[in-house]
């Protein structure tokens, strides 16, 4: 190989959206998907299937829902069943309108408006979509548990109940939920829990040998003949296999290979992933951070600041404000007020990028204290890598 040549011949395939044909290590998963949706196959009268897919971050959740639904589809059209999937990441779309103008759109391959509709009125188009289309519907709905934190259960509520609406709908939607954690079926009230229960498939992490598959299989299909070599895979599996996350090691791929063509040398060597791994540093919470507003970054930017400064495990808020508004000051931010602060707090709590706990003791009794999810100075690295100012 020439050292000119660029190492990476087909960058789709390490894309974090790139769909395999084939899940190492998730064979077993696909196989459950499989037989929950079976029926479809019957052609049975009756309410389609709904399935809870869960797990952390890097876990696989979202490729292997979508691998199924690719599959799926296929498996019930040569079986003369019409039927096609569609996906939609409900925390991107960001509100249940929007939720059902995507689903709608992409049913009907046309552009839906989203202005001058309601929520109720989208939900009759849908169901009316559902109907009108002789197809068998396969939804897959990622991060559904960000729409049930934010906007409640009234969206699940509706769609685990269509065929009170229209039984044909019914029969023709079949759901696969996303969510992190299951255990936001908590916070649902007892009509929507009432048909909103199924089966939960729950993805374990995967270990240090297992991303040793999955990455290899990636450097196969992404760079040229023995561009990465099995030292350099080995090492990127140890580094993943502690959070058993398989975009990271994704992301370690990829970055170690643009440094490696960077360079113009032959192949992707271990120095180039300890080089990767020094400026991607781990945060199972680096997406939700994709997503915050500009003072949430900042409020995150200070706690991780005046962490590492004090080496203390918590702050209390008054340290914490302190800290926010020079960092305001050092941006040229005008800082936000004691009450939406402890109102971004609970947010980040909720994400679980902030910890918050009850101190006992002092002059005051029961003081809330602040403390960090991730090690301070990783999350620093990242949000001044992302630029903490940025967003809304």
């Amino acid at each position: 190989m020439y050292p000119d040549l660029p190492l990476i011949r087909d960058p789709e395939a390490l894309s974090l959206d790139y769909i395999p044909a084939n899940l190492p290590h998730r064979e077993a998963e696909l196989r459950q998907l499989e037989r929950v949706f079976s029926i479809l196959k019957k052609r049975a009268n009756l309410v389609a299937p709904k399935v809870y897919v869960t797990g952390d971050v890097g876990a696989g959740k979202t490729v292997l829902a979508r691998r199924f639904g690719m599959n799926f589809e296929e498996e019930l059209k040569d079986l003369g069943v019409k039927a096609c999937h569609i996906y939609v990441n409900c925390r991107l779309e960001g509100t249940p309108l929007n939720v059902l103008t995507e689903m709608i759109q992409q049913l009907k391959r046309a552009q839906f408006p989203l202005r001058g509709f309601s929520l109720e009125e989208a939900i009759d188009a849908f169901i009316h979509c559902l109907a009108e289309i002789d197809v068998y519907v396969i939804a897959i709905m990622d991060e559904l548990d960000h729409i049930v934190k934010k906007y409640g259960s009234y969206l699940l509520y509706v769609l685990t109940r269509i065929q009170e609406k229209n039984s044909l709908a019914g029969r023709r939607l079949a759901l696969v939920f996303i969510v992190r954690n299951i255990s936001m079926l908590q916070m649902l009230d007892a009509s929507t829990l009432s048909t909103a229960l199924s089966p939960i498939i729950k993805l374990r992490h995967y270990t240090a040998s297992e991303l040793y598959d999955i990455v290899g299989t990636r450097a196969e299909m992404a760079f040229y003949e023995n561009a990465v070599s099995p030292e350099t895979l080995s090492l990127i599996s140890d580094i993943a296999g502690r959070y058993g996350d398989a975009r990271y090691a994704i992301e370690l791929l990829t970055r170690a290979g643009i440094f490696a063509d960077f360079e113009q040398v032959g192949m992707v060597e271990p120095e180039h992933v300890r080089q990767a791994s020094s400026i991607l540093p781990y945060s199972a919470s680096s997406e939700d951070i994709l997503f915050l507003n500009k003072h949430q970054r900042l409020l995150l930017l200070a706690i991780a600041r005046a962490l590492q400064s004090c080496g203390e495990a918590y702050l209390s808020i008054v340290e914490i404000e302190s800290t926010y508004r020079l960092v305001c000051e050092e941006m040229g931010v005008k800082p936000r007020g004691h009450t939406q602060l402890w109102k971004y707090l609970r947010e980040l709590s909720d994400l679980g990028l902030v910890s918050r706990q009850v101190s006992y003791g002092g002059r005051k009794g029961k003081v809330t204290v602040i403390g960090l999810s991730i090690p301070a100075l990783a999350l620093r690295s990242k949000l001044e890598s992302l630029g903490a100012m940025k967003g809304r």
